[in-house]
């Protein structure tokens, strides 16, 4: 006995198919791993800031902040899964936090240094550790002070390997958070810097942020200043991953049933 399908039988086949080819995981797509680069970087406005340039040329790099500016927004771990965030300079008057934020998902937070608001402050530090306690996604932050004496531990689930920057601050009650993906800015603007170091500081990264909206006030990149071991650039967007979301699920649960019905209707039709 031969079963042939009908066009009805068909379409429900290839609505099944559809349904589960093309349904993406949220947050999973739609990364910039580039930004344009470079942009002007200009002296700050008030004049007992330091400037960009000179923080990192204590730093002893000979990295010109104008010229040497990477394009990469996203990062993640080298091998050993473990990486170490330092403040060399934080020049922002509010209180506020610098951090990761999960690949796609601007959602999912994890500050690393908190900062108080109080201009020059220097030396705080974090040891970033990735898939901790042998748990994959798990990640462990070790805060310290400027003296190097413990602060908090955190510990959060379900973040993964793969991240971009972000400082958050709130200011007359209004909150502003600044990506390292410039299209993520509500203001389209590029508050973040990546610079590679080089010569005897190779493998080191430095980054920068400016906390001015639209760069109204300045874009001097000095708000915060970071220095980073342990992390390597993503040159290019991961696969997105694709997963049935639930409401879809049942969807196509009702497509496989009355392709069920229609079969059992069609055996007992030739029987």
């Amino acid at each position: 006995m031969k079963i042939t399908r009908s066009a009805s039988h068909r379409a429900l086949m290839a609505l099944s198919v559809l349904m589960l080819c093309c349904i993406a995981f949220p947050g999973s797509a739609g990364a910039d791993v580039l930004n344009t680069r470079p942009v002007t970087v200009s002296a700050p406005n008030v004049g007992a800031e330091k400037t960009l340039q000179e923080t990192l040329d204590k730093t002893g790099s000979t990295i010109n902040v104008n010229t040497d500016q990477s394009p990469f927004s996203l990062f993640m771990p080298t091998a050993d899964n473990s990486a170490t965030l330092t403040l060399r300079l934080e020049e922002t008057i509010f209180d506020s936090t610098m951090g990761l934020y999960q690949l796609g998902n601007p959602a999912f937070l994890l500050p690393v240094i908190l900062a108080d608001g109080q201009p020059g402050k220097v030396g705080l530090f974090s040891d970033v550790t990735f898939n901790a306690d042998g748990v994959m996604g798990r990640v462990r932050i070790d805060r310290f002070d400027d003296k190097g004496d413990p602060l908090t531990t955190v510990t959060v689930d379900g973040f993964g390997t793969m991240f971009g920057f972000y400082i958050q601050y709130t200011a007359s009650m209004v909150t502003n958070t600044f990506y390292s993906e410039d299209s993520r800015n509500a203001d389209g603007k590029a508050h973040f810097l990546a610079f590679a170091g080089n010569g005897a500081e190779t493998g080191l990264w430095y980054f920068a942020f400016e906390d001015s909206f639209n760069l109204a006030i300045d874009s001097d990149y000095n708000d915060y200043v970071i220095s980073a071991s342990g992390l390597k650039p993503i040159t290019e967007e991961p696969p997105q991953v694709v997963v049935p979301e639930p409401g879809s699920l049942m969807l196509l649960g009702a497509g496989i049933l009355g392709l069920g019905a229609m079969r059992k209707k069609r055996l007992r039709g030739e029987g």
